[in-house]
């Protein structure tokens, strides 16, 4: 992490990296004096958003500002399993698309049904099952175009569960 703080009256700009324990301290400040601080990831990983504030420095004491940096990225994970039997479902394509713009990224269902994105920027995605993973294999479930026909919501720093059921294609 690096924090900068330039003081409003008197430019004064400093970089420096945080602790192992994300702590840092700067000194040199007039008492009195209003600082920014201005706290964000170092390149090139841009993880976390910035975080700024304004603060007062009081005469004779410390002034802490606690910076709370939230994750730009967030993760979709979920498990599909038989609509019938409750048995999880490996083998089942699942992509997730950015939406509005329609980027997509896709995997396969794992033996224990459960799949995972990880490191998508926060924001709206739809969400697809395919019965057949890879493309071309035989159809085993039936195919969902996307979750509910409702983008699901990804937030930094957070897991969306997407969990499904889908029906053997013999039971359609």
């Amino acid at each position: 992490m690096r924090a900068s703080r330039p003081a409003r009256a008197n430019p004064i700009s400093r970089s420096i990296k945080t602790s192992p324990t994300g702590h840092y301290r700067l000194t040199g400040f007039e008492p009195g004096a209003a600082v920014q601080v201005f706290v964000s990831d170092c390149f090139p990983t841009f993880e976390y958003e910035p975080f700024f504030a304004e603060v007062d420095l009081e005469i004779g004491t410390d002034t802490i500002v606690d910076a709370a940096l939230r994750s730009r990225f967030g993760r979709i994970a979920g498990t599909i399993t038989d609509a019938l039997t409750g048995e999880p479902v490996d083998n089942i394509c699942v992509d997730v698309y950015r939406w509005p713009d329609g980027d997509r990224m896709g995997t396969a269902s794992t033996v224990s049904g459960s799949y995972r994105f990880g490191r998508l920027t926060a924001g709206p995605y739809r969400v697809q099952f395919r019965g057949a993973c890879p493309v071309g294999a035989v159809l085993r479930y039936e195919s969902k175009p996307y979750r509910n026909g409702d983008a699901v919501l990804v937030a930094g720093g957070e897991t969306t569960i997407v969990n499904d059921e889908l029906r053997p294609v013999a039971a359609i």
